[in-house]
């Protein structure tokens, strides 16, 4: 039976979904092919081998959550201490990444767990890094010819120092309405819509809480969301078929994705038109070799 090592929580602010992500993941392995390692990083970066995963009250306050373990590994073995030093426990086999956000899930326990020549589920350091900054991958998409919206990025410390200079730049290159979001963080964090500039400035504010980093994006009319996902190596590419979340109001915000989740269905294999259709599919893996196989 191989020991299978399951990573979520983390610094991030998407923390509380990284734990979700992690439940509905361990809930669905193989019981009998895998022994499950929960490895649960609290919000102050402490690491925990959870003997209950299930259990959402050792999740709050920075609780004792299990076993504590060293922040690393030796010879692919978790490392716990004991009365007499510190110990090998478990020898991890392969290990799946259910971080969210930065501190996980943008490559760098992609790089920890390369070091530690432990295999992992999931893209590499390059590709997760190029993922998880918005700003990063839309100069690659169009450094490749992917269309996006039109963007512009902006940083705290140029917002601080000079804001009316920052906001002119920003209205030079986006019209209203425009989004603003964090560029490094997911599940529709500090995301909001700017019809003004004085909705920008307040939005600029928000986002500035979660990231150093923004991007400025056009808001598309009549906006509908889309999803394909893409699996495969250098060998073998696939993407799924199309699937469609609904209803929502302007964008799919956090409260619609997790706390109205039974009010926001998903329609799956949805079609806009075959022609539409193959054209989504076929840029979904273009930019998959794009960032993906850039690893």
């Amino acid at each position: 039976m191989k020991n299978l090592a399951i990573f979520y929580g983390g610094k991030s602010a998407e923390h509380d979904i990284s734990i979700i992500t992690a439940i509905q993941v361990m809930n669905n392995l193989d019981k009998k092919k895998y022994k499950i390692l929960p490895i649960y990083i609290n919000k102050i970066g402490s690491w925990w081998l959870v003997k209950n995963y299930r259990n959402m009250n050792i999740y709050t306050k920075n609780k004792k959550a299990g076993k504590k373990i060293a922040n690393g590994f030796f010879n692919k073995n978790i490392i716990v201490s004991s009365i007499f030093g510190i110990k090998k426990y478990k020898k991890i086999d392969i290990a799946i990444n259910c971080m969210h956000g930065l501190n996980g899930e943008d490559g760098t326990l992609a790089g920890l767990l390369e070091l530690a020549n432990i295999p992992y589920v999931g893209s590499g350091v390059v590709a997760s890094g190029i993922g998880m900054d918005k700003v990063l991958q839309k100069d690659v998409f169009v450094a490749n010819n992917i269309p996006c919206a039109k963007y512009t990025c902006i940083y705290e410390q140029e917002f601080i120092f000079n804001s009316s200079n920052t906001i002119a730049k920003i209205e030079e290159k986006i019209n209203y309405p425009m989004v603003v979001k964090p560029s490094n963080l997911g599940s529709s964090i500090g995301i909001n819509i700017s019809k003004n500039r004085k909705e920008l400035i307040k939005n600029i504010k928000i986002a500035l809480n979660f990231d150093k980093k923004l991007i400025i994006e056009e808001k598309i009319a009549n906006l509908r969301e889309i999803n394909c996902s893409v699996i495969g190596n250098y060998n073998y590419i696939e993407s799924s078929v199309l699937e469609e979340p609904k209803p929502w109001a302007e964008f799919l915000d956090f409260n619609e994705k997790y706390i109205n989740g039974i009010k926001t269905k998903k329609q799956i294999d949805v079609s806009l038109g075959e022609s539409l259709d193959k054209k989504i599919k076929e840029l979904s893996i273009l930019v998959f070799k794009i960032i993906w196989l850039t690893t």
